[in-house]
C-alpha cells in the first residue's frame, strides 16, 4: 500500500512540475504584444494640442506590471495624472500605473505640439 501511495506521489509531483513549466512558457509575454495606441483629442491647452495614450495590455490572461515606456525628450504642458504616468527625466523613461499590474489597458493625456512616439521599454508579467 504504501508503494502505491509513493508511486501516486511521484506522478503529481512529475504532474506539476510539467504543468508549471507549461505555464511559464505559456505565459511569457515579449514587450510587442504591449501596444501603444495614441490619438488627438480635438482639445487645445496653452496652445498645445491635447493627445489620449493608451496602452494595451495584449499578454491577457496575465498583467503586466513595471511598465516602463521611453520618453526620452518628452515634453508636455498638461501633467500626466503620476497615478498613470510618472515621468523620470533622469532616465529618460516613463512609469505607468505607479508599476502596479495593468489587466486590460491604462491611459494618460498630455499636451504638445505633435505626437511623442512612446515605445514600451521594460515590463514584467504577473503570471
Amino acid at each position: 500500500m504504501a508503494s502505491f501511495l509513493l508511486k501516486i506521489c511521484y506522478v503529481f509531483l512529475i504532474l506539476n512540475v510539467l504543468f508549471q513549466g507549461l505555464c511559464s512558457a505559456y505565459h511569457h509575454c515579449p514587450l510587442s504584444k504591449i501596444k501603444v495606441t495614441q490619438k488627438a483629442t480635438g482639445k487645445l491647452i496653452s496652445g498645445k494640442h491635447v493627445y489620449y495614450v493608451d496602452v494595451i495590455n495584449g499578454c491577457r490572461p496575465c498583467a503586466q506590471g513595471q511598465i516602463y515606456l521611453g520618453c526620452r525628450g518628452f515634453e508636455t504642458v498638461l501633467k500626466p495624472d503620476p497615478q498613470y504616468l510618472e515621468v523620470d527625466g533622469k532616465h529618460d523613461r516613463c512609469l505607468l500605473s505607479y508599476g502596479k499590474p495593468v489587466y486590460d489597458s491604462v491611459g494618460f493625456n498630455y499636451a504638445w505640439d505633435t505626437q511623442y512616439n512612446f515605445t514600451v521599454v521594460h515590463a514584467e508579467s504577473s503570471c
